[in-house]
């Protein structure tokens, strides 16, 4: 399946790897880069590889292997569509879609 992007998703990637490139060096923000590719192709791929995400209906997330990120997507007409990537140990008063929790 195609995969794409929503704006806030595009977003959440750049300042991803502006900040490993900053503070770990180009290396990291490469092998970074890769595995964030790879994941994609595999949801792209199967889209029921992710978890259900609990209270949104249809949103799954998948976890990135070696790195504390999360990706989450929904799938839509003949694509998977990226919502958000977050830091796993990022905590707020929000949830990843911007609507405050109970």
């Amino acid at each position: 399946m195609r995969v794409t992007f929503t704006r806030p998703a595009l977003r959440d990637f750049e300042k991803i790897a502006e900040t490993s490139e900053r503070e770990f060096g180009a290396a990291v923000a490469v092998e970074l880069e890769s595995l964030f590719r790879l994941s994609l192709d595999r949801i792209g791929a199967m889209p029921e590889i992710g978890g259900d995400v609990v209270g949104r209906p249809g949103v799954y997330s998948f976890p990135l292997v070696r790195y504390p990120f999360r990706i989450y997507y929904h799938v839509v007409t003949n694509a998977v569509e990226i919502l958000h990537v977050r830091h796993t140990s990022r905590r707020n008063t929000k949830n990843v879609f911007g609507k405050s929790r109970g």
